[in-house]
């Protein structure tokens, strides 16, 4: 919350659960004001729980995005090796095509 109200910092597919969280938190400060008979407690328990199982979140996304790299570049890797094999094979063929190999022809 700033001094011009409440904002969200979000990506696209969470946008729907921050706006519920949003929503739930000015409720439940709402209830604080109000002196409810709804354990206000109970409730920011919860919040802090989803806002921990967010940055758990957070974390196994960045963990993907460096295994996806990471399998990227392990990806390019066996490319480059199999267009070497392919290579040398080429010119082995082509050497023994040009010289002739005796008894074979």
């Amino acid at each position: 919350m700033t001094e011009g109200g409440y904002w969200i910092a979000t990506t696209h597919p969470f946008l729907i659960i921050a706006i519920r969280f949003l929503v739930i938190q000015q409720r439940v400060n709402q209830l604080r004001t109000f002196h409810s008979k709804i354990d206000v407690s109970v409730v920011q328990q919860q919040l802090q729980q989803i806002r921990t199982a967010l940055g758990r979140i957070r974390t196994i996304k960045k963990s993907l995005t460096e295994i996806g790299k990471g399998v990227t570049l392990i990806q390019a890797e066996a490319d480059a090796l199999s267009a070497d094999i392919q290579s040398a094979l080429k010119s082995i063929e082509q050497t023994l095509t040009c010289v002739g190999i005796k008894g074979i022809d």
